[in-house]
């Protein structure tokens, strides 16, 4: 009986308890910006790095895994009268193709089917999750799922949407060779 008990315990617990139990795992995050003199639109799109560390023994840390991402600051670009879509493509396909597929090309605003599912969002900014790794022998902790939590959570800011396209890296389209 006591096993019953104690397997149905375990099948019901939360998830994050096991990560409660992973203290020695931590997560930081860089946010890159030129210092030299601000080219047109330069703070329009925020290039977020966030590196996943265990602490070991004697202070040491590896590195685990990684979350990358951008915050596409779309109100701003449509203010200092720049295309949205230039922009983009400036910075990359992945962050066009997200362009593209999130946001009308004549308004610059949501596309219509997302309009119809999310209502009268009044959104200013995208938040996009473009990359989640966790090395194999970490994976299966909730690590990924955690550090895409603080990712949204830490920059969520001003965004109304927050997408990521999930699929394994070496499948990425856009990945360079």
């Amino acid at each position: 009986m006591n096993r019953t008990r104690d397997h149905a315990s375990k099948s019901l617990a939360h998830p994050m308890d096991e990560l409660r139990t992973l203290a020695s795992y931590e997560i930081s995050f860089e946010v890159r910006r030129q210092l030299g003199p601000a080219a047109a639109c330069d703070d329009c799109i925020v290039d977020v790095f966030g590196t996943i560390h265990q602490r070991r023994a004697a202070g040491k840390s590896v590195k685990v895994g990684a979350i990358n991402g951008h915050v596409l600051r779309v109100e701003r670009i449509v203010e200092q009268g720049e295309d949205v879509f230039d922009v983009c493509d400036a910075h990359g396909p992945m962050l066009l193709d997200h362009a593209q597929t999130l946001l009308a090309p004549e308004t610059c605003e949501l596309a219509a089917q997302l309009r119809e599912q999310l209502g009268s969002l009044a959104f200013r900014d995208l938040l996009i999750v473009d990359r989640v790794e966790v090395l194999p022998e970490h994976r299966g902790r909730g690590l990924g799922l955690v550090a895409t939590s603080h990712f949204l959570e830490i920059f969520e800011g001003d965004c109304g949407v927050a997408v990521c396209t999930p699929y394994p890296l070496q499948s990425n389209p856009h990945r360079a060779a």
